[in-house]
C-alpha cells in the first residue's frame, strides 16, 4: 500500500508531466516536432548554501534593450558592458527583464504572420544554457564579481522556453527556470514546462532569491508555491512597460506591471525588482521605493537593498499565509463545485 505522501507525489509528477502541451511552435524554424523529456526535479545550483549577508547592498536594473534588432551578438555584448557598468558602480546584483536576450519581439501580439516570417530568424538567435554566449557572460559575471539575471530564449532540444536565470558572482549557475505557461500570443512559439522544475528559490548572500516572469505574477499557481518558500528578494521579470498612452495595449500598460510588483512584494514581504524595457522600478511592501523613465539617458536604475531580521534564511513557514497547510485548508473549503481536471490528474 502506498503511503499518503507517496500518492501525492506520484500525482505531482504526473500532473508534471500531463500539464505540457504536446505541441512545439518551432516547426518553421526546421525543429521537429516531438513529446519533451520531463523536466529535472531541480534546476538550483551549487549557491544554494549560502550563508546570507546583513550588509545592504546596491542592485541594478536594467531598462534597455539588449539590441533593437534583436540579435544574440550584440545582446550579449550589451549584456557585458551593463555588467561592466553596474559592477563598477558598486552593485552586487544586475536584473534584466524577460526574453531581454535576444529581445521581446512586441510584433508577435499583433502581426497574424509573425511566426512564419521571422521564427526562424529568432530561434537563430536564442540561447542554449551552457553556450559560448552563456559562457561569455559567466565569464563576465565572475570577472567583474557580481550576481546576473536575465530573460532568454532558451532552445532545448526539439523545444523553446521563455527562460530565466540568476548566474552567481563566481560565473556559477545558481538558478534557471522557465516559464511555466507563456501568455497569449507567446504560445505560437514558446512551449509550456513542468511546475516541480520551474518554482524553486535559492539561498545566496545576498538572500533567498526568486524568479518569475511577467503574467505569472497574476496566476496563483506560480505566486503561491514561490511565495511559501520565503523569498527576501524576488526578481518580476517583465519584457515591455512604456509610458502608457492611448495606444498602449492592456496587457503592456505600465500599470499592470507595477500592480503585479507591488502585491508580489506585499503578500511575501521581499524587495521586488521589475526590470524591463522602458519603466523599471523597485518595490518594498506594496510601495514603489525607486523607478527609472523610459526616455532616461541611463542605462540602469541602481537601489540600495537593506536587509532586516525577517532575513532569516528559512525556507518555509508552516504558520504562514503561503504554507502546505494553507493550500489544503483552501481546497478543503472551496465553496465551487468538484469536476474531473483529466490535464492535471
Amino acid at each position: 500500500m502506498m503511503t499518503e505522501r507517496e500518492k501525492r507525489e506520484g500525482y505531482e509528477a504526473k500532473a508534471d508531466w500531463t500539464s505540457r502541451r504536446e505541441l512545439i511552435k518551432g516547426v518553421s524554424a526546421g525543429l521537429a516536432v516531438s513529446f519533451p523529456a520531463m523536466a529535472s526535479a531541480s534546476r538550483v545550483g551549487a549557491e544554494s548554501h549560502g550563508i546570507i549577508s546583513r550588509e545592504p547592498y546596491l542592485i541594478a536594473l536594467a531598462h534597455v534593450p539588449a539590441d533593437a534588432a534583436l540579435r544574440i551578438g550584440p545582446g550579449v555584448e550589451k549584456l557585458v558592458e551593463l555588467i561592466h557598468v553596474a559592477s563598477a558602480n558598486g552593485a552586487q546584483l544586475l536584473a534584466c527583464g524577460e526574453l531581454w536576450l535576444p529581445g521581446y519581439p512586441k510584433d508577435i501580439n499583433f502581426q497574424t504572420d509573425w511566426r512564419a516570417s521571422n521564427w526562424a530568424g529568432y530561434v537563430a538567435n536564442s540561447m542554449t544554457v551552457g553556450d559560448a554566449n552563456w559562457l561569455r557572460i559567466s565569464a563576465a559575471a565572475r570577472e567583474n564579481h557580481i550576481h546576473v539575471s536575465f530573460g532568454f530564449s532558451e532552445i532545448a532540444g526539439d523545444y523553446a522556453y521563455m527562460s530565466q536565470t540568476l548566474i552567481g558572482n563566481a560565473g556559477e549557475t545558481v538558478l534557471v527556470r522557465r516559464k511555466i505557461r507563456p501568455s497569449g500570443s507567446e504560445r505560437q512559439c514558446w512551449s509550456d514546462d513542468g511546475m516541480r522544475a520551474n518554482l524553486h528559490v535559492a539561498t545566496t548572500r545576498l538572500g533567498r532569491v526568486s524568479l518569475l516572469e511577467c503574467f505569472e505574477h497574476l496566476r496563483p499557481q506560480s505566486v503561491f508555491p514561490v511565495m511559501a518558500q520565503l523569498p527576501n528578494l524576488h526578481i518580476a521579470a517583465w519584457p515591455l512597460l512604456p509610458r502608457t498612452d492611448a495606444t498602449t495595449q492592456w496587457w503592456e500598460r505600465t500599470e499592470v506591471g507595477y500592480a503585479a510588483a507591488a502585491h508580489a512584494s506585499l503578500v511575501s514581504g521581499a524587495v521586488t525588482l521589475l526590470p524591463a524595457v522602458g519603466y523599471a522600478a523597485v518595490f518594498e511592501k506594496g510601495v514603489c521605493a525607486a523607478e527609472i523613465a523610459p526616455e532616461s539617458t541611463k542605462p540602469l536604475l541602481f537601489h540600495k537593498v537593506v536587509p532586516d531580521d525577517s532575513w532569516t534564511g528559512h525556507v518555509a513557514d508552516p504558520e504562514g499565509e503561503f504554507s502546505y497547510g494553507i493550500a489544503r485548508l483552501i481546497l478543503k473549503n472551496h465553496p465551487g463545485p468538484s469536476l474531473p481536471d483529466p490535464e492535471h490528474a
